[in-house]
């Protein structure tokens, strides 16, 4: 077999996630996730009213292109820290992520 058929054999998830187990955690995290979507819903919007693809907002942010596409995925468990990080590097007056 190949390495990489090895290394995905190795690191194959064993376990099922079934359709119920998704459901219900969506159901048990909806507060934050709701509000993760608006954070990325904010970041989104301030990409398209600047003209910025992911590798030139995560140049701005200092960071991956990957974390960008974390932070866009909706379902990231955001910090107020990190909330405020990312309004003072994109000198963001308001995220409008209104609870």
């Amino acid at each position: 077999m190949s390495k990489a058929i090895n290394f995905l054999k190795a690191h194959e998830v064993k376990t099922e996630v079934r359709l119920e187990d998704r459901a219900k955690w969506r159901s048990d995290n909806s507060g934050w996730l709701l509000l993760s979507q608006r954070v990325s819903i904010a970041i989104f919007q301030y990409m398209h009213a600047n003209n910025l693809t992911r590798n030139e907002l995560a140049a701005k942010l200092d960071v991956t292109p990957q974390y960008v596409s974390k932070l866009l995925s909706g379902k990231n468990n955001f910090t107020f820290e990190k909330i405020c990080e990312l309004k003072e590097k994109l000198q963001i007056e308001s995220l409008n992520i209104s609870i």
